[in-house]
């Protein structure tokens, strides 16, 4: 083509990528430079290669005339798909917004695949520098995973409307890094000198040309279009002249068509503007059809033109009066209106046009645009809708100015301008109650706080906005009030009084009941989701449990997949402290793919927080922190503080359960300077001063926190600083607050399930030991031993026996004492009777007892039988003591089966990897890891067959299993009969009991 002169090397570089995705291997390029450059040219050149190669393309271009609808590149993207996803999924009243808009660009992006599937796919985007803001986020959302289709995408932008913006600017360079950027140069005097020559115009002077246009394709090829005739007029400014030119052959009659057609945008219908100009459609398609003939206009589809550069049609638009373009923007706008056209559509013509028309209709129809930007998630959009129609009415107070506010504030909020968008809100709600508007005081209320973020204390202003718009909404039932309560109940914590927590739980429990008489799922679930985080453990534990698992089966049901993300682990916690282990890895697992789903940068960080709090409950204490660690990482790369507090309290947690205070080392600074912001974290600061050393600040810290009245998380640090620095003052104030908050929560867990500090009952028998009620503290210490062995908390089993041991012996706190066996307690006899299907057990510390028949309970009634005699597993068992043994560990089927699923894991971990699902490649990888475990305990060096246990070491192995379930049962039902058994009873290839 005479217009793709000096574009060979960029074409051949998209002639690869358009070859690489018919292979399946799709990519992204930009196109970028000057106006005129010929980036659309080119793109159209791409179109048809492509085309011409099998490919199937869609393309889009963005409205330059400002106030195009959302998403409008995309929307015309997918109507040649038959699809409008930007219609047909609209934000729920009180959904996740956030978790909205990544449906929305999910299921385009999954369009588009699928699309590209059936037939290799090139999307061309065009004029990206006049899209809005949420039609680039897209855009990065696709680029982010084209590699996997075989799609390309190509889009072009101009460097200086892009420079202009910079949010648009940041946005394309984002999509840039995801791609390649071709920056177009202007041609080059052999470039245009090659263009003049065979070119069929009367200018045939290629230095001139190129001295006037500097190789601007556009300039060059107007000119060339202009001919001889034009040539003595051309100046440096060129295109001015080049674009006059050309329009000046125009008729009056027809210029001034195509003048009001300007006011359309590059292109419109020749019905709406015959509408507008109130005139015939044949007289309007005359000037039109002369206007194509002279290469002004182009057709595109039926009834349907546009201009043949934006150029052409900005340059009309630029010489219209200011009272003409008004004008014709309130009649376009009206004309819309009429035909239901997109509303930001109608609000930008009525808006342009106000100065001729309703300033009053002009606001209201920016305030519908702005709420349906919003409920397209489009809320950079929103916000610069409502701004403009406030622009229009001016500063007077009035319902609309309100409205305006609030959707402003909201799209500000939305889109990450928090504090500017909050300030709309609270200058709405002051204006709204001196109106007496109670439901837009509400809404400004709820946009204020939309945002759930951890503040250290209470937000004053939230806390009054929400008060305020509870009160003007009055008792009646109503999904604001319901809402504004739940907001409310969570804007009060922390509480600091007794009152304070009281008034919190009371609001937060009707808003609930106020959701559920309404039956509105969707405001249940946004009162489940605030008021539940505000109980936290003011309410009992099952309570608190019934809450969560309420709200994670409402969001399954709603599919609120952010709201998952964010209740699951919790919910996952609270299965955990109920012993309901497969519930929870069930859990845990639908977490896992929750993650891997949904791209939610912010949210990164709490899978492996979860992870990490399983791997603590499971005892494996190192990989706690090592994920600890890489969630806070995954926070500070996603520019968020959120994950601080939470590992502040990991490393607090993991210290504890370690039994060694001080192998907080290093990370004890860092978490000081974490809990440095937050007020009610004394006793935290007080446990980290007292790890590292620093008694003295220590103490003075832990005095001042023990005059507050405390929450049950800090109760719970609180006691943990009083043994640490065996400081029996501080432990009765303590002890009493304690006494009441914790009969109703035996299990303390940290926020998301990131880590526990076990048993409240340990930490009630530490303060029972510091003041000497040492059979209170021995009843705790056993209580926690109990819960600890029915839940499966492994390390906090640890800690409470060990507790148990220190008090039994007298010692202190710090690393766990080693208590000599001889100070145990000794029953003074003890009693084991079969009586059927049942034995009945009895003990000197505690009431006959009956346990389920087993062969441990066989076996520890015979060395009952012997004391300190040394019996033989084969004699237990009644086998013949002999020699030899079982042969291979596996045989050749077991090895064949081995061999045949590690193949699949391997091609199930290749195919994986090749579709970036990195959940189900880990879990493959786990379960490859474990399988090749097993088969090396049962191949050894050269392949030869390991032999399997002879029969004594198998009946070592079986009868000391058996035993350890036989004294873990008696454990559960007396605990110190258990712990007797436990140290009496020893086991080996020769087992005994020796009385203590």
């Amino acid at each position: 083509m005479a217009n793709l002169f000096g574009r060979e090397s960029e074409l051949a570089r998209i002639d690869r990528a358009l070859s690489l995705a018919r292979a399946g291997n799709g990519s992204l390029a930009l196109l970028t430079g000057e106006p005129g450059i010929g980036k659309s040219s080119i793109g159209r050149e791409v179109g048809i290669r492509a085309t011409t190669a099998g490919m199937h393309l869609l393309s889009g271009r963005c409205w330059e005339g400002g106030g195009a609808a959302p998403y409008w590149p995309w929307t015309q993207v997918f109507q040649q798909l038959g699809s409008t996803p930007f219609d047909e999924l609209l934000r729920k009243d009180g959904g996740d917004s956030q978790q909205q808009r990544f449906q929305l660009f999910d299921a385009a992006a999954r369009a588009l695949a699928a699309r590209a599937g059936e037939q290799p796919l090139v999307v061309f985007l065009d004029d990206l520098h006049a899209a809005d803001l949420p039609s680039l986020l897209l855009l990065l959302f696709v680029s982010r995973q084209v590699s996997a289709s075989p799609l390309f995408v190509l889009g072009t932008s101009r460097d200086v409307e892009t420079r202009m913006s910079p949010e648009v600017s940041d946005a394309l360079a984002k999509i840039g890094r995801e791609g390649e950027v071709v920056s177009l140069p202007r041609l080059t005097r052999d470039n245009v000198a090659a263009w003049v020559s065979k070119s069929e115009s009367s200018v045939s002077d290629a230095d001139d040309v190129f001295r006037v246009t500097e190789g601007n394709p556009l300039f060059v090829r107007e000119i060339l279009r202009i001919g001889a005739h034009g040539k003595n007029r051309l100046t440096t400014d060129g295109m001015k002249a080049a674009l006059d030119e050309n329009l000046r052959r125009l008729s009056a009659g027809a210029r001034a068509v195509l003048e009001a057609a300007a006011v359309l945008g590059r292109d419109f219908g020749s019905r709406e503007l015959a509408e507008i100009i109130a005139n015939t459609h044949d007289a309007v398609m005359e000037h039109v059809q002369l206007a194509t003939h002279l290469g002004v206009l182009e057709a595109t589809e039926r009834e349907r033109f546009q201009f043949t550069h934006v150029l052409l049609r900005d340059r009309l638009y630029e010489t219209l009066a200011p009272s003409d373009r008004s004008a014709l923007h309130w009649k376009a706008g009206l004309v819309a209106e009429s035909h239901g056209a997109d509303p930001t559509r109608v609000a930008n013509h009525l808006l342009e046009g106000a100065g001729a028309g309703d300033a009053q209709r002009a606001a209201g129809s920016a305030l519908r645009a702005a709420d349906h930007a919003l409920a397209k998630l489009a809320f950079e959009a929103a916000a610069e809708l409502a701004e403009r129609g406030l622009t229009v009415i001016g500063a007077e107070a009035s319902r609309l100015a309100c409205r305006l506010e609030i959707a402003c504030g909201e799209g500000m909020i939305r889109s990450g301008s928090i504090d500017a968008g909050r300030a709309r809100c609270v200058r709405a709600a002051d204006m709204a109650k001196g109106l007496g508007c109670a439901e837009e005081q509400a809404l400004a209320a709820l946009v204020y706080g939309s945002e759930l973020t951890s503040l250290p204390h209470v937000s004053v202003v939230m806390v009054r906005l929400l008060e305020e718009a509870l009160s003007a909404l009055g008792k009646g039932d109503s999904s604001l009030g319901a809402k504004v309560g739940a907001r409310l109940s969570i804007a009060l914590t922390p509480p600091r009084t007794e009152e304070a927590a009281n008034r919190l739980i009371d609001i937060g429990l009707a808003s609930l009941a106020m959701a559920r008489r309404l039956g509105h799922p969707e405001t249940l679930l946004y009162a489940l989701e605030y008021a539940r985080n505000s109980f936290g453990y003011m309410l009992s534990s099952d309570e608190r449990f019934e809450l969560t698992r309420e709200a994670v089966a409402l969001a399954q049901v709603l599919d609120q997949r952010l709201t998952l993300i964010k209740v699951g682990p919790t919910y996952a916690a609270c299965l955990l402290e109920r012993g309901l282990r497969a519930d929870a890895d069930a859990t845990l697992t639908a977490m896992i793919d929750l993650h891997t789903a949904l791209d939610y940068p912010q949210g990164r960080w709490r899978l492996p927080m979860l992870r990490a709090g399983f791997a603590f409950f499971d005892g494996r204490l190192d990989e706690a922190g090592q994920l600890g660690d890489e969630a806070l990482a995954l926070a500070e790369r996603a520019g968020s503080d959120a994950a601080n507090i939470e590992w502040a309290n990991q490393r607090i947690a993991l210290a504890i359960a370690r039994g060694e205070p001080a192998s907080i080392g290093r990370d004890a600074h860092r978490a000081l300077s974490m809990f440095q912001r937050f007020p009610f974290s004394m006793p935290h600061r007080a446990w980290l001063l007292a790890a590292i050393g620093r008694r003295d600040e220590a103490l003075r810290l832990l005095h001042e926190a023990v005059v507050i009245p405390q929450a049950l998380p800090t109760l719970i640090i609180v006691s943990e600083a009083c043994a640490l620095l065996e400081d029996a003052e501080s432990a009765a104030p303590i002890d009493e607050q304690i006494q009441k908050r914790c009969r109703d929560f035996p299990f303390f867990w940290g926020g998301i399930g990131a880590y526990a500090f076990g048993p409240t009952s340990r930490a009630r028998g530490e303060l029972a030991r510091l003041l000497g009620r040492r059979d209170e503290a021995r009843r705790y210490f056993e209580e926690s031993i109990a819960l600890c062995r029915r839940i499966g908390a492994k390390p906090f089993l640890e800690l409470s026996l060990a507790a148990l041991e220190r008090l039994e012996a007298g010692g202190s706190t710090g690393k766990r004492a080693q208590v000599d066996q001889t100070n145990r307690p000794a029953p003074r006899d003890i009693s084991l009777r079969r009586e059927g299907d049942v034995w009945a057990v009895e003990g000197s510390s505690g009431p006959v007892f009956r346990l389920k028949d087993s062969k441990g309970l066989s076996y520890l009634s015979e060395l009952l039988a012997h004391p300190g005699q040394e019996l033989h597993v084969l004699a237990l068992v009644g086998l013949d003591h002999g020699a030899g043994d079982a042969g291979p560990v596996l045989d050749a089927q077991a090895k064949a089966a081995y061999k045949q699923r590690l193949d699949v894991l391997e091609d199930e971990i290749a195919e994986a990897d090749g579709f970036g699902d990195m959940g189900r490649a880990d879990r493959a990888r786990e379960e490859l890891d474990a399988l090749a475990t097993q088969l090396a305990g049962a191949i050894g060096l050269g392949g030869r067959d390991r032999r399997a246990a002879s029969d004594a070491e198998r009946a070592r192995i079986n009868v000391q299993r058996r035993l350890k379930d036989a004294i873990e049962s008696v454990g559960h039902c007396d605990i110190a009969l258990g712990r007797y058994l436990a140290a009496a009873v020893k086991t080996g290839t020769y087992c005994s009991f020796t009385p203590l």
